[in-house]
């Protein structure tokens, strides 16, 4: 037994005696196989985690503030690895009684498991950080609202002087900045119908479906992670903005039901590049992304949750994003 005082100058019990030898048994019910080595290096964690949280008088209360002990655990001076490698002694802990259902220990199995894939990510994240390119260089100082505002100026020189290709470039840069697109735009075709399921034609291509002047939706059903043709790849469908909306209607008014952009691909790529000329920007649809991802990354804190909705958003696996989207400026 060890004896701590607290802020108060009472004294109590922290009954080692009890917690780790209940510790060593479940872990040995959950993972029978466990070796001398392992039962020796889980004690001295335990330990620490123990010394790390001077409140836990009995093994009981390993699992009744699993936030304070995971506070106490990120407060600490200890290395990431040592700190993934608490939550996930914590997580074996937790794991027999919650996989028979005990309500309590489900609760605290889930926020533990929930903190360790973060931190294991974090670790991994650190491992691949990778720094920008002189190309990617010019993203440090900017920001997605940021480069919304300037496409304003499209915007006034098409109502001043109703010039179609400051009208283009805006709507083009809206795309890109409220859906994070790869090269899609040139391939979305104007349509009045409600596409029907039923029929299939809903999957022929990519679209912009103007349900109403005040109604248009985007869906993509191919690009370089969706195929059509694969009745497991599901539509991308995205509610068209009120901003790119106005867009999308001068132009309808304008060039009836004509694609936005026809000709060669990399003649798509000087388009874009030319939307942020006026700011002196070379810009790209992959920079465009990777800024969006880098965004996220650093407002969120790389909290798995977002992680995944901007993964989505974005088109790719996590894996892509962690090793080519995220990047790191000094």
């Amino acid at each position: 037994m060890k004896i701590f005082k607290d802020i108060f100058g009472l004294y109590y019990i922290h009954n080692m005696a009890d917690i780790i030898p209940k510790s060593v048994e479940e872990l040995k019910i959950n993972n029978p196989s466990l070796k001398e080595g392992s039962i020796k290096a889980y004690k001295g964690q335990l330990k620490s985690i123990l010394a790390l949280n001077e409140w836990i008088t009995k093994y009981e209360d390993l699992f009744k503030s699993p936030k304070e002990i995971i506070k106490s655990i990120q407060d600490s001076d200890k290395s990431m690895n040592t700190k993934k490698a608490y939550l996930g002694l914590l997580c074996s802990l937790t794991r027999g009684k919650a996989l028979s259902e005990d309500k309590e220990m489900v609760k605290s199995y889930s926020i533990y498991v929930a903190e360790f894939e973060d931190l294991k990510r974090e670790i991994e994240v650190e491992s691949i950080k990778q720094k920008p390119t002189n190309q990617e260089a010019i993203l440090k100082d900017l920001t997605m609202n940021g480069l919304k505002r300037t496409l304003y100026k499209h915007k006034k020189d098409y109502k001043d002087n109703k010039d179609i290709e400051a009208l283009r470039m805006y709507i083009v840069g809206l795309f890109h900045i409220h859906f994070t697109l790869r090269n899609e735009v040139p391939t979305l075709s104007f349509t009045d119908k409600h596409l029907d399921k039923d029929t299939g034609e809903w999957r022929k291509d990519n679209y912009i479906v103007c349900y109403s002047r005040n109604n248009k939706e985007m869906i993509i059903n191919k690009n370089k992670v969706r195929d059509p043709s694969n009745l497991l790849h599901k539509a991308r469908k995205e509610k068209i903005p009120t901003d790119l909306n106005w867009g999308l209607n001068k132009w309808i008014a304008e060039k009836g039901h004509t694609k936005l952009y026809e000709g060669e691909n990399s003649g798509y790529t000087k388009l874009i590049k030319r939307i942020w000329k006026h700011k002196k920007l070379e810009l790209t649809s992959s920079l465009i992304r990777k800024l969006y991802a880098t965004e996220i990354r650093m407002e969120h804190k790389g909290k798995l949750e977002e992680e995944l909705k901007a993964c989505e958003k974005l088109d790719h696996s996590i894996e892509v994003h962690n090793k080519e989207y995220i990047l790191y400026f000094d």
